[in-house]
This record gives C-alpha cells, structure tokens and sequence, in this order.
C-alpha cells in the first residue's frame, strides 16, 4: 500500500512541476479566451446535430453546453465592442510593417504605394464661416 501510495505521489509531483511549464501558467489572452470559446460551441453543435437523428436530445448534457457557452459568447460582445478599434489598429500597423518590409526588399516606386487613409482626418480651421470671411475680406 505504501509503495503504490509513493508512485502517486511521485505522479502527482510530476504533474505539478508540467502544469507549471505550460504556456498558460499566466493566463491566456483574450482573443484566445474567445476563440476557444468558439470551438468548443462548434464541438459540442457538431455533436448535438450528429446525435439528434431521429434521438431525443432531451435533458442531454450537450445542451446545457451549448447554453452556457452561447450565454458566455453574448457577454463577450460588449467587450468586442471596446476592443473592435484597438484590435483593428493592432492589425493595420501589423499589415503596415509587413508591407513595408516587402517594399523594402522589392524596391517599389512610390507612386505604387497604398494611400495612408488615416490622414484624411476633420480639419478644425475649415470649420470657421465663409461668410464671415467674406465680410473680413471686404
């Protein structure tokens, strides 16, 4: 009895220090969360659809599956509200510096290079009244 209690404390002990290796010992990010999230709703619909033939699915396991993580998708959407412009930003300066290093090594003129849209911003000082101008002018 001893010995075998030994061999799973050896295991425990070895599962321990794995579990603290892994990539998400600090946590994982957001859009990992999510895409997770994701997955499994896929997973467990796949599974709903390929046992709902011709079976009741009634008080199965995988529908309280699918309701839960539908209700944790539809909390998240606030949140993808928020993140929707960061994200977006993130991934135009990513795209941005990828373009520039293929620019670099190819040697494009620069009149084939994509217009920055982001200067294309509201002018406070056009703001001001024509008409006050023109009475300033006369």
């Amino acid at each position: 009895m001893k010995v075998g209690l030994d061999t799973v404390r050896s295991k425990v002990q070895a599962l321990k220090v794995k579990a603290d290796n892994f990539p998400t010992a600090d946590g994982i990010s957001y859009l990992e969360a999510k895409h997770l999230l994701h997955l499994n709703y896929c997973q467990s619909l796949v599974y709903y659809l390929l046992k709902a033939k011709g079976f009741s699915i009634e008080g199965h396991p995988v529908v309280g599956s699918l309701v839960k993580i539908r209700l944790f998708l539809e909390k998240l959407r606030p949140i993808d509200k928020k993140l929707h412009y960061q994200i977006q930003k993130l991934t135009r300066v990513s795209d941005s510096s990828i373009e520039k290093a293929s620019l670099s090594e190819k040697e494009v003129d620069a009149s084939q290079e994509p217009e920055d849209l982001l200067k294309y911003h509201p002018n406070p000082d056009y703001l001001g009244s024509k008409i006050s101008k023109a009475v300033e002018a006369s």
